[in-house]
This record gives C-alpha cells, sequence and structure tokens, in this order.
C-alpha cells in the first residue's frame, strides 16, 4: 500500500486495475481507497471499542476527494464519542519530520551507531538536508512526516545529482530514517511515546536512480603499488603518511572511516613482528592477519 498526499488531479489519472491496489491519504489518517478491475472505493479504518474496523464511505468518482475526506473524519469522531467510560484517552501528537529525525538520531546514539553524525548531517544539519528540503511547507513550518511522498523524496536526492554527487548514501540514510519510524509508534522504548508519526510505507521504498559510480577506468600498476607501499621513498611523504599507506593496503576493503576507528586490540606483537589482526564479520568469518611489510596469515 503506497501512501501519498492525494489530489483530484491524481485521482483522475487512475485506472482500472487487474489486481487490486490500495491506497492511503496522507492528510487525513484512515482513509483509503481501493482500486480494483471494475471500480474505485473509499472506506477508512477507524479504531472503536471492539479494535479496529473498515467502515465502506462510498464509490469513486461518485464521491469526490473532498467528501471522502470529511466523511473518514466524521466516521472516526463518531468512532471515538463511542468509546465506553473510563476507557484510557490517548492524546497523541501526529510527529512532524523533524520529530522522526530527532527520534531516529537520538535512538542511533542511544545505541552507539557509529554513524550516527553522518546521518545526522544529512537529515538535518545541511543546508540542503532533507529536513529542509522536504521537511518543512512553503511557509517554513513543519509538516506531517506522514505527508511525505515519494515525489518529495525524489526531490531532495535530485538536488544531489544535479551537484554532481551520487545519491546513494542521502537515500541509504533516509530510507533507514524511515524505516525507523513505521515501527516508532509501538516500541516500548521510544522516549516519546505520546507523538505518533503514523508511517504506513516508506517513501523511499519505490524512489530509484543510479546508487553506484563507475568503476575505475584502470587499477594501480605494480609500480605505482610499489612507490605507494614505501611511502614514494620518502619524497616528500612523512614517515606517518608511509605507515597509514601501508595501513590502508593492508586492510584492503575496509572503509577508511573503519580504518581511523580500529582498536588497539587489532594490532599485536607477535615474534615475527607486528600484526594487525582483523575482526570475523558476518560477510568474512575468516578475516586475515597482516605484518607491518605486507604479508598475509589467513
Amino acid at each position: 500500500m503506497e501512501t501519498l498526499k492525494m489530489t483530484d488531479r491524481w485521482l483522475q489519472s487512475l485506472r482500472p486495475a487487474d489486481t487490486r491496489q490500495e491506497f492511503a491519504d496522507s492528510l487525513s489518517p484512515g482513509l483509503r481507497l481501493r482500486v480494483g478491475s471494475r471500480s474505485m472505493a473509499w472506506s477508512v479504518l477507524v479504531r472503536g471499542p471492539e479494535g479496529r474496523k473498515r467502515i465502506a464511505l462510498g464509490k469513486y468518482p461518485a464521491m469526490g476527494l473532498k467528501e471522502a475526506r470529511q466523511r473518514a473524519a466524521d466516521a472516526a469522531d463518531e468512532a471515538r464519542s463511542t468509546q465506553p467510560k473510563g476507557a484510557p484517552e490517548h492524546d497523541h501528537r501526529v510527529g512532524t519530520v523533524r520529530d522522526l529525525f530527532s527520534f531516529v538520531i537520538g535512538q542511533m546514539r542511544a545505541e552507539k551507531v557509529a554513524t550516527a553524525d553522518e546521518y545526522e548531517n544529512y537529515l538535518i544539519k545541511r543546508e540542503d538536508s532533507a529536513l529542509n528540503v522536504i521537511g518543512l511547507d512553503d511557509e517554513g513550518n513543519d509538516i506531517p512526516a506522514n505527508s511525505v511522498t515519494p515525489d518529495d523524496v525524489t526531490r531532495w536526492l535530485r538536488k544531489f545529482h544535479e551537484a554532481g554527487a551520487l545519491t546513494g548514501h542521502p537515500r541509504a540514510y533516509l530510507s533507514a530514517a524511515f524505516s525507523r519510524g513505521l515501527s516508532a509508534d509501538y516500541d516500548p522504548t521510544n522516549p516519546n511515546p505520546n507523538i505518533r508519526f503514523n508511517l504506513t510505507a516508506n517513501p523511499v521504498t519505490h524512489v530509484g536512480g543510479k546508487m553506484k559510480g563507475k568503476a575505475r577506468d584502470r587499477t594501480l600498476s605494480m609500480q605505482e603499488l610499489i612507490d605507494f607501499w614505501h611511502g614514494y621513498h620518502g619524497r616528500g611523504v612523512s614517515p606517518q603518511m608511509k605507515l597509514t599507506f601501508r595501513l590502508i593496503i593492508s586492510m584492503g576493503g575496509v572503509r577508511i572511516s573503519e580504518i581511523v576507528r580500529s582498536q588497539k586490540s587489532w594490532y599485536q606483537e607477535r615474534p615475527l613482528g607486528r600484526w594487525i589482526a582483523l575482526p570475523k564479520t558476518k560477510q568474512s568469518p575468516a578475516r586475515p592477519s597482516f605484518d607491518q611489510d605486507g604479508g598475509s596469515c589467513l
């Protein structure tokens, strides 16, 4: 099911479908439009004394979007009014995009996720952050997280593409944020239980585009690799940088950020010299060890 901000123009573009499809309106909680092979029908999901139920509202186009939204709001009000006396009342506020990103960053910091700062940079801090581009309306006001559509996501990622940057990382960060938001409403560790995001789908899921860059035209030649390993024989390269070059080569396939965060326990003194013993990972259960001169031992 796709969640989007329904418009009359969008509704007019719909056509009957061979397999049933369902759409949710981001501006009207619970409002659904089912598209079948013969008709399109409005309904609303409400929570009453006996739990959640679906109420049929009418067929489209006999019932337009404005009327369907009004009927959905009336049905929700009626369901709330029939709650038995003494039943617990929930005063939940619909979470904004800012609320969602703040929740996600806070959760990641609590989990000690190493990339939390990178997420915060792309989602909140940058001038062209997701919050500034898709999280505010034309007047600068915060908008509900569940009103973000795939079109909004595409608009944000296009800015990176037009600037000559790849869209893979920002897309991944935004997708992960909404994935966390999908389960946040029913997360007992959520520090703000009075905020509900009411997300029914991840708006990033179906946004495509080129995510990876092209492979380089060539690899380093053996002589270039030797020069790099020996720090260009001291030509304008400090001893510290020479060791850094060797570390990067020795830990081939490991990101620079991971090398920077490498732990002291990885570096071991052995009879034949100093070694780097890489920890096990899910992808590589047996990691090699490297000596300071580049030899490896599996």
